[in-house]
Order: C-alpha cells, then sequence, then structure tokens
C-alpha cells in the first residue's frame, strides 16, 4: 500500500482511472477515510469512481454511508443498485433489499441473485421460488442459490428433485445436497451423496466428516480425515472442532501444531476452546498472528464470562477504534458482557451510544433485558426494532417461560404468528420448550402436533423439550412413543441428549432392564452427564446386588 501511493504521488498527472486504482487500494486496505479523502479530491469522476467509492463503504459494511453515495449519483446504473442491494443484505437489512430491488428500472441475474439469498435469508422460500421462476436467464450460482435455499429450510425432497432438475451441478451442487443431510444428521444418506459426487473437493471431504462427528461417530470423521488427498486448513479445522466438541483436546492440539498454514478460523477454533475453560485463552489470543471479529468476540465474552469485566472493557475499548465492522461486533459484545453480569443499565448506556444498530444489536438488547428479568423493557424494545426477529420473540418467550408465566409466553407466540412467523420453525420450537420447562407435557405434545399440521417438521431440539416435559411428568409410555418416532416418524437419529434423557427416564420409573438395554444398544460412547443422569435416576437401592448382568453391562459399556 505505501508503494502504491508513493507512486501515485510521484506521477506528473493523473487520469480517472489511476485515482479509481488508488482509491481502491485504500478501500482493500481498509482505509476507508483514505479513500474518502481522495474520492473527494477527483477533479472529475465516472460510473467506476462512483461504484467503487460504494464498494468501499460496502466491504466496510456500512450501508448508511453507500446510500450516501448512492444518493449523490448523478445517474444510477445496474452496478449502482445492486452495490446498494449488497450493502444492506451484509448487515442483515432484508427487507431493505427487497424494497431497493423492486424500485429499480430493470434487473439483471446479479440483482436476482442478491434478491434470493435475502428472501432466503427470511424464509421467504415461495418468493424466492417465483423470483426463480420468473428469471429469463439463470446462471449455475443462480440455480445454486435455490437448492441452498431449500437446503436451508430442511425441505429435503424438494431440494433432491430441484438437484434433479439442474441443467449442469457442479461440485457446489453437490456439496449442498450432502450438507442439507450432514446438519439433518443422516449419516447414511450423506454417505451414500459423497460417493456419487464425481469429483468431490476439500469441502466434500470436510463436510462427510462433519457428518460423522455430528451423528456421534468421532471413529468415522477420525478415518475420513486420514483418507483426504490432502488436509487443507478447512479439513483440519473441521476435525480440530470435532475433537474439541467431544473433549479430546490432546488429538485437536496435535493436529494443530502440525498445520503447516494455520488459518484464523483454525486459530479461532481453538480460542474458542480455550475460551471455554480448556486451556489459557489470553496466551492463545496473544499468539494468534491476526484476528478477525469472531477472535474479538471470543475475547471479549471470556473476559467478562471469567468475571474480569474491568479486562473486558480495557480490550473493547483498544478494539473500539479500529473498523467501522469490527467497532459493531465490539459494542455489541460489551452488552452481552454487562448483561452476564447483570449490569442492564450500563449495557443500555453501550447500547444508546452505538453509532449505529443492526438486526444484531437489537437482538441482544432484547436478550439481556429478558434474561435479567426486566420483561416489559424487553417487549418495549421489541416494539421498537425496526425489523423484528424469531430470536428476538424467542428470547422474550423463553425468559417468560422461565419464570412460570406460561400463558404470556402464549401470547407473545400468538402476536408472533399474526406478525407473519407461523412458519418459523425457532418460534415453535421456543413455545414448546416454554411448555416443557414448565411440565406442561400435554401443551408440549399438543404444540408438536400444531407445528407439524403447519408443514413445520421437527427437529432434534424439539424432541429433547419433549423428553424432557415427559421425565418430569412421569410419563413414561408417551416419552418411549416419542423417542421411537423419531427415526421412523420424523427421519431423525436420536442423539447422546435424547438417549441420556431416556436413560433417565426409564431409570426413574424403576425399569432398570429396559434402561440397561437401551444403555447397551445405544451407538453412542456414555459421557460424565449420561452416567451421573442414569445412576442418580437408578437410586442406590435399585440395582440388585445378586444381579451380576447389571455390574457387567455398566463395565462393558465403560471399557474402551
Amino acid at each position: 500500500m505505501e508503494e502504491a501511493r508513493f507512486t501515485f504521488h510521484r506521477m506528473p498527472s493523473w487520469d480517472v482511472v489511476t485515482w479509481n486504482m488508488i482509491i481502491s487500494s485504500h478501500a482493500q486496505s481498509g482505509d476507508v477515510a483514505a479513500a474518502k479523502r481522495l474520492f473527494d479530491s477527483m477533479p472529475e469522476r465516472s460510473f467506476v469512481s462512483w461504484n467503487t467509492m460504494a464498494a468501499a463503504y460496502v466491504r466496510n459494511s456500512d450501508p448508511h454511508s453507500t446510500k450516501g453515495i448512492f444518493d449523490r449519483m448523478p445517474l444510477w446504473n445496474t452496478v449502482a443498485w445492486n452495490t446498494l442491494i449488497t450493502a444492506y443484505s451484509q448487515v442483515g437489512h432484508f427487507q431493505t433489499c427487497l424494497q431497493i430491488f423492486y424500485s429499480m428500472p430493470h434487473w439483471d441475474v446479479f440483482s436476482c441473485n442478491y434478491v434470493i439469498t435475502a428472501l432466503s435469508n427470511l424464509e421467504n422460500l415461495s418468493a424466492a421460488i417465483s423470483l426463480f421462476d420468473s428469471m429469463p436467464l439463470r446462471n449455475v450460482y443462480t440455480w445454486n442459490l435455490m437448492l441452498a435455499a431449500y437446503a436451508q429450510t430442511r425441505q429435503i425432497v424438494c431440494a433432491c428433485l430441484f438437484f434433479s432438475k439442474m441443467p449442469e451441478p457442479n461440485v457446489v451442487s453437490w456439496n449442498e445436497i450432502l450438507g442439507m443431510y450432514t446438519e439433518s444428521q443422516k449419516l447414511t444418506e450423506a454417505r451414500m451423496v459423497f460417493d456419487s459426487i464425481p469429483r468431490p473437493d476439500a469441502v466434500s471431504w470436510t463436510i462427510l466428516s462433519r457428518a460423522y462427528s455430528l451423528s456421534g461417530h468421532l471413529d468415522g470423521a477420525t478415518e475420513v480425515f486420514a483418507k483426504m488427498p490432502r488436509h487443507d486448513s478447512g479439513a483440519c479445522t473441521g476435525i480440530i472442532g470435532a475433537f474439541l466438541q467431544y473433549g479430546i483436546y490432546g488429538k485437536a492440539h496435535g493436529i494443530f501444531s502440525e498445520m503447516p498454514h494455520r488459518s484464523i478460523t483454525s486459530w479461532n477454533a481453538v480460542l474458542v476452546a480455550a475460551c471455554s475453560g480448556y486451556g489459557d485463552s489470553r496466551a492463545v489470543f496473544t499468539r494468534m498472528p491476526m484476528w478477525n471479529l469472531s477472535s474479538k468476540t471470543a475475547m471479549l465474552q471470556a473476559l467478562a464470562q471469567s468475571g474480569c469485566l474491568d479486562e473486558a472493557e480495557e480490550t473493547f475499548h483498544s478494539m473500539a477504534s479500529s473498523t467501522v465492522n469490527v467497532d459493531m461486533v465490539c459494542w455489541t459484545s460489551m452488552i452481552i458482557a454487562y448483561s452476564i453480569h447483570g449490569s442492564i443499565d450500563r449495557a443500555r448506556d453501550i447500547f444508546d451510544l452505538m453509532p449505529r444498530r443492526d438486526c444484531v444489536c437489537w437482538n441482544v438488547m432484547v436478550g439481556a433485558y429478558a434474561q435479567n428479568g426486566y420483561l416489559a423493557l424487553a417487549q418495549e424494545a421489541l416494539e421498537k426494532m425496526p425489523e423484528r426477529e424469531a430470536m428476538s420473540w424467542t428470547a422474550t418467550i423463553a425468559a417468560h417461560a422461565q419464570r412460570g408465566y406460561v400463558a404470556e409466553s402464549r401470547r407473545l407466540f400468538d402476536l408472533a404468528v399474526q406478525k407473519g412467523g407461523g412458519d418459523d420453525a425457532v418460534l415453535w420450537t421456543a413455545l414448546i420448550a416454554s411448555y416443557a420447562l414448565n411440565g406442561c407435557a400435554r401443551a408440549t405434545v399438543d404444540t408438536l402436533r400444531a407445528m407439524l399440521h403447519h408443514g413445520i417438521p421437527a427437529d432434534h431440539v424439539v424432541f429433547n423439550s419433549l423428553l424432557f416435559s415427559c421425565g418430569h411428568s412421569g410419563l413414561v409410555a408417551l416419552a418411549r412413543e416419542s423417542f421411537v418416532s423419531m427415526r421412523h416418524e420424523h427421519s431423525l437419529e436420536a442423539g447422546l441428549d435424547h438417549y441420556t434423557r431416556m436413560l433417565g427416564i426409564l431409570a426413574r420409573a424403576g425399569q432398570i432392564e429396559e434402561a440397561l438395554d437401551l444403555l447397551q444398544a445405544m451407538p453412542y460412547r456414555p459421557n460424565d452427564v449420561t452416567w451421573t443422569t442414569f445412576l442418580s435416576a437408578c437410586g442406590a437401592g435399585q440395582l440388585d446386588p445378586a444381579s451380576s448382568i447389571h455390574y457387567v453391562l455398566l463395565t462393558n459399556s465403560i471399557a474402551p
């Protein structure tokens, strides 16, 4: 950058192309202020000049300044309109993206691609389909965006049918299908898809390894990792994350140490583990060659959660003078930090001082009020939000449920549905969890049935709540029926947490033999939580000391 600046100032004269190049160089290096000074000094500007400056603000996640440049442009071409849509899309203002899109005099394929992304994030699949069907021209990126929209909403059958109609699916298309089955924890189908990919790339291998780790088959994940043609940063980071998730920190550190090129993502994986208590987070943070938003957020939260609020404030003030993008994350992290410590007034002060606020900031503030028991303020903030998201409704619903106000949780849910959230699985899951938390087992089941009736599939979180509710209400038969239905009716593989809850339910009901059979048959190694739940549910007197089979089964389960 210094060399480019030096060369620029040594030139006897500058044409508009030279100006555009130096402005772009400053923008790419993150010095938007310098780019703006040069832009304002230009004797004349071309379309490229205006679009270059707008793109600089987009790169800095500053839609307000992007809009300012857009409004000053003498004429608007399609590139300018698309840049403006991108600016708002990056900060999650998807409704604004749609308003801009429908104000455009004409669209190109890139405009439509941006809006399909926005509609997908708004979970408005029907509108995305309509736009896709109306497009006169589509590229492979368009097809992949639409495929991702189906996959994101877990509409597996529709996604597969759409995939079969693709004129030229590429490896990205295959990876979308592979990722969909992986996130749905359908290991068998994921393996079949991977084996069908004509030329799997590094991402394909990494997703397959994740499929095994998500399904609890860490040995399978390790085997896939060993068979990879090459271990790039993404693959290494994926297996490191799997080892860290299962508490195998020695192997995770071993792979990390052997990585020839450690990406910021791999550093962040180790940092997050250290911040969770498995290492010295300060030492890891100091050793990192560079930090991004995730690094700084993790460190701020770690300092706050460990009681080092003064150090968190110091870290925040040292970061807040960086780029606008980092600044936004730092402000939000401090709201979280103060909220964790119950300093809701200071959290509100930070919120009020923010130069601008996106949906994430509003969600965090609503959550801060809710988690600290300020339910009226949470609802007031919710009503003031420019764009309400499921996360905000969910935080408020959960906060009322935690204090036993189930009827109010239901009222908020109904209000969210009236506002257009009836198809949002997160909202339904929050209501189910509210009933479960308060021991309303029948209401939990009735809500699940209503959710399915609305065409929203149940996921692992829903069944976790259902089993929790059944366990605390003593409904063993209903718990057993629900557990079995996961695979046979909903195509979901029970996770270790579901087995753990089921073991506790059976043991508390005195059905020790059935619990032991389940313990022996489950495809996971019991962890500390499983053993604690099972043995405490059994009680000291329920295992028959005369029957050695109980102890043999327990010993076999413990043995490697």
